[in-house]
């Protein structure tokens, strides 16, 4: 609780949480009054298998401070548990949380409500610039209307917008183009490439999560 802590290209991999009845976070877990930055990590194959409750797949998001959630692959991340309450197969923000959820991909995830992010109840926080595809349940579903923009929301299972979540007036619905199955960089036909606006991205966008500096004009066109 308080800590501001960088966390910066790692791979955060096939961890479980199991046999509780509410579990939080089985990828990162962000308690209350921490303000993380979470840059360019993958996280992929997470599992929350609670008993009654799964929050969180890949990341769960408690507290007031908004952590930056940034440039991240997240991936195949799942919540199971034996009931229907299963919340944010990517990404939850809980309670009264909020969370800047920035140029992430996020994709193949599975849960009952938000697949890909669930913001619950009151919170609040920006998605912006993100990929939300193929997920197993609803893209971005959010209890409040927390401002989105430039997102690419395409083929997720339960409707890509769910709750008061509403696509800005920049986002779009469109194939990715990744170039294979596990492979989530962008191909050079892709839709998302120079599709954000360089004035939202920070500072800690100037490198992808390959580490290598981010192009302005990805595809060359001038």
């Amino acid at each position: 609780s308080g800590a501001s802590p960088l966390i910066e290209r790692n791979v955060i991999s096939k961890n479980v949480c199991r046999n509780g009845s509410w579990n939080y976070g089985a990828g990162i877990y962000i308690d209350g009054g921490a303000t993380p930055s979470i840059v360019n990590n993958e996280i992929i194959d997470n599992q929350n298998t609670a008993g009654s409750r799964g929050y969180g797949g890949g990341i769960f998001v408690d507290g007031v401070p908004a952590p930056e959630i940034v440039g991240n692959v997240i991936a195949r991340n799942t919540c199971l548990s034996t009931t229907s309450r299963n919340y944010g197969g990517g990404i939850r923000v809980y309670s009264s949380a909020a969370a800047n959820i920035v140029n992430n991909t996020i994709v193949g995830n599975t849960a009952t409500r938000g697949a890909g992010i669930e913001y619950a109840g009151t919170t609040a926080g920006r998605a912006l610039m993100n990929i939300i595809a193929a997920n197993v349940g609803s893209g971005l579903d959010a209890g409040t209307a927390v401002p989105t923009d430039f997102n690419n929301l395409w083929n997720n299972s339960g409707g890509n917008y769910a709750g008061s979540a509403k696509a800005g007036p920049n986002s779009f619905s469109l194939d990715p183009l990744f170039p294979g199955p596990g492979d989530y960089h962008l191909t050079f036909r892709s839709p998302c490439v120079d599709a954000g606006h360089v004035p939202m991205l920070s500072p800690v966008t100037a490198k992808d999560y390959d580490g290598d500096p981010r192009r302005l004009d990805g595809n060359l066109d001038g």
